[in-house]
């Protein structure tokens, strides 16, 4: 059975009110995101989102139903269907109440049926061994029985490897059958880091205007840059950084362990470094799906509130300046060199 949420919604064009029917809708991905940012697009469902616009590419509409993304408000656990069309706004779309109970009901849906495979296993198992007995006034079975069954075995393996992808305190076991053993395997975490530019501002007293800083003026205002992130990280950030907001259903949310901005002097300019915990290796769509993560929440999350941030610097020249992880103009990210793996973190 597919282990994608279906919905029975109407996805409005347009939407300025909502109503429940009884047409079919298939959630191809379920995108936390921070409350703020779930309020604007609930709001202004036709306005242009940055969330939607990463991830318009999993909606579309095809003879059997629409192909939507659920975007969750993280902390409140309401939800907004969307099928974009191909748009950049949320061309038709619905307000899911409680989403987030709905979707952990899946997993849990999910897990119910994994055991009841197992129990199926089980009873054909036992009743193979009573037709084996069919005669004896009486007979025991004991666990061995049951353990040395091939498809008993792998039914549990199943299940083990299930929850190690489902659930969190899990991550980032691997498991190994063979030869009457299971092995379990902590991946190691290694620091990959994200190079990408900034952009420094200061207000200009003469002129009454923001002025851009160069980064090779702004390289001097770095450890004061560090410590206004520190400050302005939540607590529920200060573990896995900005990894905290991912969607806990996507299989890079246990690849990843945590995503820390801060800002470094390289070749003498002030520049943007995102360092990643990251287990194995990172495949090209894995990559590119998390720069996209990572640029939305640089863009319309943790990096717009944060560039509203006045930092101090002591400087009577340039007393305040503000910190944009995000330019519209040339932002990319590039992966630097990646350092010597590290020891694995218990989840």
């Amino acid at each position: 059975m597919s282990n994608k949420i279906k919905l029975n919604v109407t996805m409005k064009c347009k939407a300025d009110s909502y109503r429940q029917a009884n047409n079919l809708c298939i959630v191809e991905e379920v995108v936390p995101i921070p409350d703020a940012d779930f309020l604007e697009m609930a709001t202004y469902p036709c306005r242009d989102n940055p969330h939607i616009t990463l991830h318009k590419d999993s909606m579309f509409a095809d003879s059997s139903a629409m192909h939507c993304v659920l975007f969750i408000a993280a902390k409140q656990g309401d939800g907004f269907l969307v099928e974009s069309e191909g748009y950049d706004y949320a061309r038709y779309s619905q307000y899911i109440s409680h989403a987030a109970d709905i979707v952990a009901g899946q997993a849990i849906r999910l897990n119910g049926e994994n055991k009841h495979t197992l129990e199926t296993a089980v009873a054909a198992r036992l009743n193979d061994i009573i037709e084996g007995m069919k005669g004896a006034s009486d007979f025991c079975v004991s666990y061995e029985q049951f353990v040395s069954d091939s498809k008993i075995a792998e039914c549990v393996i199943d299940c083990a490897k299930q929850l190690t992808q489902s659930r969190p305190e899990f991550a980032g076991l691997t498991i190994d059958s063979g030869n009457g053993f299971v092995e379990f395997g902590q991946a190691k975490l290694k620091t990959v880091r994200l190079i990408s530019p900034l952009r420094v501002t200061t207000y200009d007293q003469d002129s009454g205007n923001d002025e851009n800083l160069s980064m090779t003026h702004a390289a001097c205002y770095r450890h004061y840059i560090n410590s206004a992130i520190s400050e302005y990280m939540e607590d529920e950030e200060k573990e896995r950084g900005l990894m905290h907001w991912y969607g806990e259903t996507d299989p890079l949310n246990n690849k990843v362990y945590s995503a820390f901005p801060s800002v470094e002097v390289i070749d003498r300019k002030l520049t943007g470094v995102t360092t990643l915990r990251v287990r194995g290796e990172l495949t090209g769509e894995e990559q590119k799906a998390l720069n996209e993560y990572l640029t939305g929440q640089y863009a319309d999350g943790w990096g717009e509130g944060f560039e509203q941030q006045e930092i101090s610097t002591g400087d009577r020249d340039c007393p305040e300046i503000y910190v944009s992880f995000w330019n519209p103009d040339d932002f990319e990210f590039t992966v630097e060199d990646e350092q010597q793996p590290e020891q694995g973190l218990s989840m």
